[in-house]
């Protein structure tokens, strides 16, 4: 039943390409696309990170740009106990806007941190380097 279901999902998708206006008339063009979400980036975003779920490394991605953007600590934690919290330092206008950054988390109840750096972009949002 289920492989049925799948079929018959996979074949709507295909056959929902291909469809025609019928008037001869190409398409008329798609909505502007959403602004991108910013893809994770910073320490979360490399080894310091790889033993998060990926809703945690959200999370924790969320605080680290928050606590970029307002120089204040910020701290996560999901349903299950596992938290962390990310410590800005100050705003450095040398070379543009950046901060240097920590960002610890607790897993299975002992601390792990590592350090990184982020700078303002042009649209105003900060691009995190480990």
């Amino acid at each position: 039943m289920r492989a049925l279901t799948v079929a018959i999902l996979f074949a709507s998708f295909a056959l929902g390409a291909c469809s025609v206006t019928g008037s001869g008339e190409p398409p008329s063009a798609a909505a502007p696309a959403k602004p991108a979400v910013p893809s994770i980036s910073g320490v979360v975003a490399g080894p310091f990170g790889a033993d998060l779920a990926e809703a945690d490394r959200q999370r924790a991605f969320d605080a680290q740009n928050q606590a970029l953007e307002t120089g204040k600590r910020q701290s996560w934690r999901n349903d299950k106990g596992l938290f962390g919290f990310v410590e800005p330092g100050s705003e450095s206008r040398l070379g543009g806007s950046c901060r240097d950054y920590t960002h610890t988390l607790y897993l299975n109840g002992r601390p792990k941190s590592a350090s990184g750096s982020a700078c303002r972009q042009a649209d105003g949002s900060w691009r995190a380097s480990s």
